[in-house]
């Protein structure tokens, strides 16, 4: 997931390099969009908080059967995230409940030329949970720093963005000082997991 994220924030601030060079020409930046959200069908919308431009992928929110405008209320939403990240703290969040479809957002700084910004990046998330499957000796799952799921094979626990952060094995790695672990556990029925 680490390569994944990082790549959409390069993809992003590529994207906001580009935005940033047609200065004042909306033209261009529509263009330079449906380009850009063509060759990335998996990235719903792209928000730069300094100029406050919304890139969203149409063809995303007709598919997901969703307004462009949901992105808007989201951003609005999470301002916290947003200083946050003009701080230089990266978030990602579990977006899935305002959407109703599986997606993650990251807050993130993005740099281009000439300016820095902050960009929230909303993609879908479902082509990761099909690489998070439960087996009876392996469960694999994404939180976030606060706990909250972000990718689950349990597709009630994405979309209800269900905190684990008193899960066991969450506090466990919140504890550890190690990023990625492996450790055996029970769960509260009493079922083993590696």
């Amino acid at each position: 997931c680490q390569t994944r994220f990082n790549t959409l924030i390069s993809l992003t601030g590529t994207f906001f390099d580009i935005i940033e060079s047609a200065g004042g020409n909306s033209e261009f930046k529509n263009e330079s969009s449906a380009i850009f959200f063509e060759r990335n069908a998996n990235i719903a919308g792209i928000y730069f908080a300094s100029s406050e431009d919304f890139f969203v992928n149409q063809s995303y929110f007709l598919l997901h059967e969703a307004e462009p405008s949901v992105f808007e209320n989201y951003v609005d939403s999470c301002g916290n995230y947003i200083e946050n990240a003009k701080n230089g703290i990266v978030k990602a969040d579990n977006a899935s409940p305002f959407f109703q479809s599986p997606c993650i957002a990251i807050f993130t700084p993005v740099a281009s030329h000439t300016k820095t910004d902050v960009a929230v990046i909303l993609f879908s998330s479902e082509d990761l949970m099909e690489n998070f499957a439960t087996s009876s000796i392996n469960a694999s799952f994404l939180v976030n720093d606060e706990g909250t799921v972000l990718v689950h094979s349990d597709l009630e626990a994405v979309m209800n963005a269900e905190s684990f952060k008193n899960h066991f094995i969450v506090q466990e790695m919140f504890a550890s000082a190690n990023s990625n672990m492996q450790i055996t556990y029970s769960d509260e029925g009493n079922v083993e997991y590696y």
